[in-house]
């Protein structure tokens, strides 16, 4: 056996482990379920799997599993925003200012061979999209609308990672984009706003 199998079986098996640990508590972990938690450990191993080991001990607000989006929404008492608000507010985070970091590192890395670059596009990428529902959003702050974990409390960087996914992975990009906007016209959310347990609502 390779070590490179080795390690993809660990990974494979510990996040597997963290999906059935959340589903045994019966409870979202920082603000998600299983599926998002096994989502995230899958996707940044190294990052969210101690991530998890960090805080599954730790109380947070009660969010029950099994409880559909739409009751959790409805109970929450926040006005979700509307479809027009949020698209713009998209376009100002998800493509002018994704295409200015690009043009600049582009440029800053203009030397370097065509995978580092690549690969600080991506990452620049991943930090921005978490940057922006976890800190601070240019384009909800103008449009005023925010996003609001069903938690009530503030969006944990999971929560954030996680309504993003579909955004971050290289080889689903294109798609994720086009089923996210057409799932917040159809649904007023977007897809992986149902995993990640947040909403965009009025400011």
């Amino acid at each position: 056996m390779g070590i490179s199998l080795i390690l993809g079986l660990l990974f494979l098996a510990t996040s597997i482990w963290v999906y059935l640990d959340v589903r045994k508590k019966g409870n979202h972990v920082k603000g998600v379920g299983p599926w998002g938690w096994l989502l995230a450990c899958s996707t940044m191993w190294i990052i969210f799997f101690p991530y998890y080991l960090l805080n599954r001990g730790k109380s947070e607000v009660a969010l029950p599993l099994g409880k559909k989006f739409s009751e959790m929404m409805a109970s929450s008492g926040q006005v979700p925003a509307s479809k027009g608000k949020r698209l713009a507010a998209g376009l100002i985070d998800m493509v002018v200012i994704p295409i200015v970091l690009g043009i600049v590192i582009g440029l800053v890395l203009l030397a370097a061979p065509d995978m580092v670059r690549s690969i600080v596009l991506v990452l620049v990428n991943i930090l921005w999209l978490v940057f922006r529902d976890a800190v601070y959003s240019p384009g909800r702050a103008m449009i005023k609308t925010k996003i609001f974990s069903l938690t009530g409390a503030k969006v944990t960087i999971i929560q954030a990672y996680v309504r993003n996914l579909l955004l971050i992975v290289p080889f689903v990009l294109v798609l994720g984009y086009l089923l996210e906007i057409v799932w917040v016209l159809w649904k007023n959310h977007r897809v992986m706003d149902i995993v990640g347990k947040t909403q965009v609502v009025e400011a």
